[in-house]
């Protein structure tokens, strides 16, 4: 019901073609719009007009706020400070290593759809596949920290960016850093917008 989902397939098509296999990306993509046909058929079947109604008129009415979007996605960014540095290691790793293609475009698609979250009234739901993005850079990197952790080599440096990560994530959850779902005109905008598209198409 999310237009933002398209994320993941956008991720996987991107990369096969950049990996040179366009005509698998192509067939992926083909079964992934027959699939997405099928879940709006179901979901006519089973909810009628009100699933389309509320899913496209709310994207068309609900302004977007570029600054309360921009506020957001820094907040993520100071929050998770060591898998957005992955991020940037891995994207210049994806340049030699094109396995490391599809969880990095993944990852930057999901930080372009986190912008979604802009819009007024909007939820955290926009930064579903960037946070699931941003686990897979920590991920990725976990197995060099643990080998400098090892070996001794910059070890006090990566207990002192992991506590300091901790640290940051404590404070978001107590402090209510995230401010999401606030409820603005925007939703007085948005009903009386699918009021009248029900008047206009009953």
């Amino acid at each position: 019901s999310k237009q933002s989902a398209i994320v993941a397939a956008a991720a996987a098509f991107a990369s096969l073609c950049l990996e040179g296999r366009r005509r698998k990306g192509v067939a992926l993509f083909s079964v992934y719009i027959v699939v997405l046909c099928v879940g709006f058929a179901a979901c006519w079947f089973a909810f009628g007009k009100a699933y389309f109604v509320n899913t496209f008129t709310y994207a068309s009415v609900a302004p977007f706020v570029l600054g309360q979007a921009t506020e957001r996605v820094a907040y993520a960014a100071v929050l998770y400070f060591v898998p957005f540095m992955g991020l940037t290691v891995l994207v210049a790793m994806a340049f030699r290593d094109k396995h490391l293609l599809l969880p990095v475009l993944y990852t930057i698609f999901g930080l372009a759809a986190a912008f979604g979250s802009g819009r007024e009234g909007a939820s955290r739901s926009y930064f579903f596949d960037l946070a699931a993005g941003l686990s897979i850079m920590l991920g990725l990197l976990w197995p060099a920290a643990v080998a400098c952790v090892r070996a001794r080599i910059y070890s006090s440096l990566v207990y002192a960016i992991a506590a300091l990560q901790a640290a940051l994530l404590v404070v978001g959850m107590l402090y209510g850093v995230w401010r999401f779902g606030d409820h603005t005109q925007s939703d007085i905008r948005r009903d009386a917008a699918i009021q009248a598209a029900y008047r206009e198409h009953p």
